[in-house]
C-alpha cells in the first residue's frame, strides 16, 4: 500500500509532444483544474471501510494512499483507487466519461433547464444513512473517522433528516404517500445497515477532458452505496447501484459501462489479476506466497456485475431494472476482462490522463481489444478472446497469471459491459458487487481466491431475490422479558405478537429454524462480543448449517465453517440463568447488571450454492439478579413441574412454573372438547372455583416440528402431550386438574419483617468495583428498599454529607460518592440512616470508603 503519482497529460506532452500531436490537435491543451472540492464519506459498516467521493471517485483516501481497508480496523488495505466510466460513440465521434485516477465528472444533479447544482453546496455531498443510528453504536465510524461519537451521530440525523429523495435516493415510504417524511419514513435501502447516495454529472466540458480528453455526453450518474452487517458472508462485501440518465439530445451508440480498478492486495508491487467469465467476476490476487503488509494470509478483492445494462432479448427473456423483473428484455452480463499492465509497452498500458488518446484507448479496452482496437489472444489455446487471463490459478487450468512472461506487480483491470444504445432521456441501471474475502490466518492467497468465489455465488444468489427487499423487515426478534430472581435471571418470549409472525416465516427465500440466546459484556450488544448460551430449534433433522464450497483444494463438498449449530430438540420460549457465561466460573450475583440478547434465525431456503443462515437483530435486555422485592415472597421456583391429576392416561398435561412472581393461588381445570380426531381436539383452562375460562381453545397435538403453541398463564407454562394418537381421544367428562401456589406482592407486614436484609455493596468500597465502565463512573448500590425511602448519610463528626429521596419501585439505589455540592467525598467511615415513612422503620449501616486518586485523562 502506498501513495502513487501518475504523469498529467501536460507532462507528456513535453516528452511524447510529436506523437501526440500527430494524434489529435486537442492534445495541445493543457489540463484544467477542477473549480470544485469533492466531498466523501466513508463505507464502513461491516469488515469493510472504504471512501466514497461525490465526483464519482472511490476507494482511494484523501491523502493518496490506498482506502480500501480489510478488514475493517487493520489499517490493511486491497485497492487504491477504483471508479466507474462509460464510453460510446456521439455524433459519430468516441467519448469517455466517468472516473479513474482522474474524474471527470463534477457533484451534483442536472436539472430539467439543463442548469446543474453548484458543487460546493452544502447539500451537494455524499448522504449517508444507517436505519439504528439513535441506539446503535456508533463506536466504529468514530473510531475508523477519528471523530467523536456525536460528530458521527450528529451527522447521521443530519443526512436523515435532508435524505435527498426528490433527487432519487432509495427509502422505504412507510405510509406510501409517495413523499419523503423524515419523521415516519425510513431513508436509505430497505434492509441495509449503512447506505451512502450521492449524484454527480459531466456537464462541464472542462471537467469532462480532465480523465482522458473527451467533452461531455450530456450524462447525470446517480450512486447508491450499501451493505449488510451481521449477515456473515454479507459482512464481507458492499453494493453499488449505479444509474445513468441521458441528459443530452444526443443517442449514445455501442456504449459500454465499466469499472476500472487499481488494486493494490497490501503492497502494490505484487499483486496478480483475473476473471471469471461463468461469475462476471474479475478480481485481484497476490501474486507471491507472502505480501509484505499482510503476510501469507493475503486476502482477494473482486468486483461482480449483478445487473448488467438492459437490452432487448427473447421474449421468453427477462431482465431486472428499477426493481422490477421486465419480460422481453435482458440484462448483460461481463461482456470484456482487460488485465492492464504497468509500463511494458504491449497495448495494455494505462491510458492517458487528459488526452484523447486516452479516450481512444479506453474506448478499445470496454471492446475487448487492446488499445490499438486489436484482437488478443489466449496464450494457451491460441483463441482470440475478450478476457484476459480467465484461466483457474488454484486449479491450474487456462490462461492465468504466472503462465505468461508477466511476473508479479503492479496491476490495473477494466470490467465492462456492452454494447447498447442509449436514447435522449434513456436511462442505464447497473449494480455490482464488491466483495473482499480472506485475509485471516485460515486462508493464504489462492485459497482466499477459492473464498472470494464462493463469496460471489453468495452475492449472486443475494440478488436473485432482489436483495431480499423489504422482507428483512418482516425478520424481526422476539420481544423479551427477564424475570430477576434470587441469584438467576428467566428469559422469557411468550405473550409476543411477533411470536406468530416469527414462526410461521416460511416462503420461498427464509424458514424460521429456532432461537438463539446470547450474553453481552455491556448494553452495546456488539456481535464481536457475544456469548452464545443456547440454540432451541425446530425438529427437522438440521442440526449443524454449514457454509460449503469452501474446501480451497477444490473439493466443493467439504466445507470449513459451521455457521449454526442446533439440537434439533424442540422450540422454547424461556430459559434459566443462573451462571454467567462471559465467567463460567462464577454464579450470578444479586445487584449485578448483566445483559443479554435473543434472536430468531432462519434458513436461506435456496441450497443450491450456499445454505445460509440469516439472524435477527438481538433483542437486548438488562436484567439484575436480586431477593424479592420488599413485601413480596414466591412460593414457587421455576421449572418446577406441578401435580397433575388426570381420568384419562393417554393424555397428560406438562405443567411448569415459568415466573414464580406472578403465580396465583389456587385450584384450576382442564377441560376438553368432544372430539372424534387428535387433529380437532382442544381444551380450555378454568378456574375451578368459579370456572373463568383462562385459556380457551388451544389444540392438543403439536406441530411435528416441535413448535407448540404458546400457552402461557399466571406464570405457568401448560403443554398437553399424548403418547399414542392411535387411539380413541378422550372427551369432555374426562378431568384434569392441578392446584398452584401463589406469589404474595406488596404486604407490608412482610416488608417491615425484611428491613433487616437492607445492605450496601460493596463494603468496604475500595477506589472502584466490577460494576463500574470508567475511572469517573464511581457507586455504591443499596438493596432491598421500599419503594419509598429517605437516606441520610454522615461523617464520623456527626455533618451531614448527603441526602438522598428514594421514590421509585426498584429495591436499589445507587449512590455516586459525592456529596451535596456534588464533589467526591473523603476517604472514610460514614453513617447511613434509612428512614421509610410507610413502614414506619428505620436502619442504620455502616460504609466505609476508600477513594483512588483520579487523573483526568482528557481536558
Amino acid at each position: 500500500m502506498k501513495g502513487k503519482i501518475y504523469p498529467t497529460a501536460a507532462f507528456l506532452i513535453l516528452i511524447f509532444f510529436q506523437h501526440f500531436y500527430a494524434a489529435n490537435n486537442e492534445t495541445k491543451k493543457t489540463l484544467n483544474k477542477r473549480n470544485y472540492t469533492p466531498k466523501y464519506a466513508q463505507f464502513n459498516i461491516n469488515n469493510v471501510s472504504t471512501y466514497i467521493y461525490n465526483n464519482g471517485e472511490a476507494d482511494g483516501d484523501p491523502n493518496g494512499n490506498s482506502g480500501f481497508i480489510y478488514p475493517n480496523g487493520t489499517n490493511k488495505a486491497v485497492i487504491f483507487k477504483s471508479g466507474f466510466i462509460w464510453g460510446g460513440i456521439v455524433n459519430g465521434r468516441i467519448l469517455v466519461g466517468g472516473s479513474t485516477y482522474s474524474s471527470g465528472l463534477t457533484p451534483g444533479k442536472v436539472f430539467d433547464d439543463g442548469t446543474t447544482q453548484n458543487p460546493d453546496e452544502e447539500s451537494v455531498r455524499v448522504y449517508r444513512v444507517r436505519p439504528d443510528y439513535k441506539s446503535g453504536d456508533l463506536s466504529v465510524e468514530s473510531s475508523d473517522e477519528n471523530k467523536s461519537i456525536q460528530e458521527i451521530y450528529n451527522q447521521y440525523k443530519k443526512d436523515w433528516n435532508e435524505w435527498p429523495a426528490k433527487f432519487g435516493a432509495p427509502y422505504f415510504d412507510t405510509d406510501n404517500d409517495g413523499i419523503y417524511n423524515p419523521e415516519v419514513d425510513v431513508p436509505g435501502v430497505p434492509g441495509a445497515a449503512q447506505t451512502l447516495w450521492y449524484v454527480a454529472n459531466d456537464l462541464d466540458s472542462n471537467v469532462a477532458k480532465e480523465l482522458y480528453g473527451s467533452t461531455t455526453m450530456g450524462v447525470e450518474m446517480q450512486v447508491t452505496v450499501w451493505g449488510y452487517k451481521d449477515f456473515q458472508t454479507l459482512d464481507n462485501m458492499l453494493f453499488k447501484k449505479y444509474v445513468l440518465i441521458n441528459k443530452s439530445q444526443n443517442t449514445f451508440e455501442d456504449t459500454y459501462l465499466s469499472i476500472w480498478c487499481d488494486p493494490d492486495v497490501g503492497d502494490a508491487s505484487d499483486d496478480y489479476v483475473g476473471c471469471d467469465t461463468t461469475l462476471s467476476l474479475a478480481y485481484a490476487y497476490n501474486g507471491f506466497e507472502s505480501d509484505y503488509v499482510y503476510g501469507k494470509n493475503t486476502p482477494t478483492i473482486g468486483f461482480k456485475f449483478l445487473q448488467g445494462p438492459i437490452v432487448e432479448g427473447a421474449s421468453s427473456d427477462k431482465a431486472y431494472f428499477n426493481g422490477e423483473l421486465i419480460s422481453g428484455k435482458k440484462n448483460l452480463p461481463m461482456t470484456s476482462f482487460i488485465r492492464l499492465l504497468k509500463n511494458y509497452g504491449t497495448g495494455f498500458d494505462d491510458a492517458w490522463l487528459g488526452n484523447y488518446e486516452g479516450t481512444l484507448d479506453t474506448y478499445n479496452f470496454q471492446k475487448g481489444f487492446d488499445s490499438f482496437g486489436n484482437d488478443f489472444f489466449d496464450p494457451i489455446n491460441n483463441n482470440v478472446t475478450k478476457f484476459s487471463v480467465p484461466g483457474d490459478p488454484v486449479q491450474k487450468t487456462g490462461w492465468f497469471e504466472g503462465v505468461d512472461k508477466y511476473g508479479p506487480a503492479d496491476r490495473r483491470f477494466i470490467i465492462s459491459s456492452g454494447p447498447f444504445t442509449m436514447a435522449p432521456g434513456d436511462t442505464q441501471e447497473v449494480i455490482i458487487a464488491q466483495i473482499a474475502a480472506g485475509g485471516d490466518v485460515e486462508t493464504d492467497r489462492l485459497e482466499a481466491v477459492t473464498l472470494l468465489k464462493s463469496y460471489t455465488n453468495l452475492a449472486q444468489e443475494f440478488y436473485d431475490f432482489n436483495f431480499y427487499g423489504d422482507n428483512f423487515s418482516s425478520l424481526v426478534p422476539p420481544k423479551v422479558k427477564a424475570i430477576e430472581l434470587d441469584e438467576e435471571i428467566v428469559l422469557t418470549w411468550f405473550d409476543d405478537e411477533n411470536i406468530s409472525k416469527i414462526e410461521s416465516q416460511e416462503n420461498s427465500k427464509f424458514k424460521f429454524q429456532g432461537y438463539t440466546i446470547y450474553q453481552f459484556p455491556n448494553d452495546r450488544y456488539h456481535q464481536y462480543e457475544a456469548k452464545e448460551i443456547a440454540t432451541y430449534d425446530i425438529i427437522d433433522g438440521i442440526k449443524k448449517i454449514t457454509t460449503p464450497i469452501l474446501d480451497f483444494d477444490g473439493n466443493t463438498e467439504s466445507p470449513i465453517k459451521v455457521v449454526k449449530l442446533g439440537s434439533d430438540s424442540g422450540i422454547k420460549r424461556h430459559i434459566s440463568i443462573k451462571k454467567n457465561y462471559l465467567n463460567p466460573e462464577t454464579q450470578l450475583n444479586n445487584g449485578t447488571k448483566y445483559y443479554f440478547g435473543i434472536s430468531a434465525y432462519f434458513l436461506y431456503n435456496n441450497f443450491s450454492l450456499l445454505p445460509q443462515v440469516v439472524e435477527t437483530e438481538y433483542f437486548g435486555i438488562t436484567a439484575t439478579p436480586q431477593l424479592p422485592k420488599p413485601g413480596n415472597s414466591y412460593e414457587g421456583k421455576y421449572g418446577d413441574y406441578l401435580e397433575v391429576i388426570r381420568d384419562y392416561h393417554n393424555l397428560y398435561f406438562n405443567v411448569i412454573i415459568i415466573d414464580p412472581t406472578k403465580l396465583k393461588a389456587g385450584e384450576y381445570k382442564i377441560e376438553l372438547n368432544n372430539s372424534a380426531t387428535w387433529k380437532n381436539l382442544t381444551w380450555s383452562l378454568l378456574n375451578s372455583n368459579d370456572s373463568t375460562i383462562l385459556v380457551n381453545q388451544k389444540v392438543v397435538v403439536k406441530d411435528s416440528l416441535g413448535i407448540v403453541v404458546p400457552n402461557y398463564v399466571y406464570g405457568l407454562e401448560i403443554t398437553p402431550e399424548v403418547f399414542d394418537t392411535t387411539k380413541t381421544p378422550p372427551t369432555k367428562s374426562d378431568i384434569f386438574t392441578f392446584i398452584s401456589p401463589g406469589a404474595v406482592i406488596g404486604n407490608t407486614e412482610i416488608a417491615k419483617q425484611q428491613v433487616d436484609e437492607i445492605n450496601v455493596f460493596p463494603n468496604p468500597y475500595y477506589g472502584t468495583q466490577v460494576n463500574e465502565v470508567h475511572q469517573f463512573d464511581k457507586f455504591v448500590t443499596f438493596n432491598h428498599l421500599p419503594n419509598n425511602a429517605r437516606l441520610r448519610i454522615f461523617n464520623l463528626a456527626g455533618q451531614l454529607i448527603k441526602k438522598i429521596e428514594k421514590n421509585d419501585e426498584s429495591q436499589f439505589l445507587e449512590w455516586n460518592l459525592t456529596n451535596n455540592k456534588n464533589f467526591w467525598i473523603a476517604s472514610g467511615i460514614y453513617i447511613v440512616y434509612i428512614e421509610m415513612p410507610e413502614l414506619n422503620k428505620t436502619k442504620i449501616l455502616k460504609l466505609a470508603v476508600v477513594m483512588e486518586n483520579v487523573v483526568q485523562d482528557f481536558f
